[in-house]
C-alpha cells in the first residue's frame, strides 16, 4: 500500500478508515462518524486495506484488535508494504482484563 500522491483538500472533513470483519460494526461506525460530519472509508479485512491505496487525507484508523492479518502491537502491516504514520484507535468486542494485545 502506498500513500496517494494527491494532496488532501484542506476544506474536506477528516477521513476515518475503519477495518473490521463484522459488516454490522462497520456500518454502525460509518453511521456514527458520518452523523458528526466525518468521512469514512470501510475495509472488511486487513488484506483489503493493504491491497488498496491509502487515501492521502486519511486521518486515523479504527481497527478491530482481533482482526486476522494484522501484526501487533504497532500495526506495521505485511513485510515490504511500507510504513504507516496514522493514529490507530484499537477496539474490541472481547473485553478481557488485562487485554493481551502484545505478542
Amino acid at each position: 500500500m502506498t500513500r496517494a500522491t494527491t494532496s488532501p483538500d484542506p476544506g474536506a472533513a477528516p477521513l476515518i478508515c475503519v477495518i473490521d470483519d463484522d459488516s454490522s460494526v462497520r456500518e454502525a461506525l460509518s453511521s456514527l462518524f458520518r452523523s458528526i460530519g466525518l468521512r469514512v472509508k470501510l475495509y472488511g479485512s486487513a488484506p483489503e486495506f493493504f491491497d488498496s491505496e491509502l487515501p492521502a487525507e486519511a486521518g486515523c484508523l479504527v481497527l478491530d484488535i482481533r482482526i486476522a492479518g494484522v501484526e501487533r502491537p504497532g500495526f506495521p502491516g505485511p513485510a515490504g508494504q511500507g510504513e504507516y504514520h496514522l493514529p490507530i484507535i484499537f477496539m474490541t468486542g472481547h473485553g478481557d482484563i488485562p487485554c493481551r494485545c502484545a505478542p
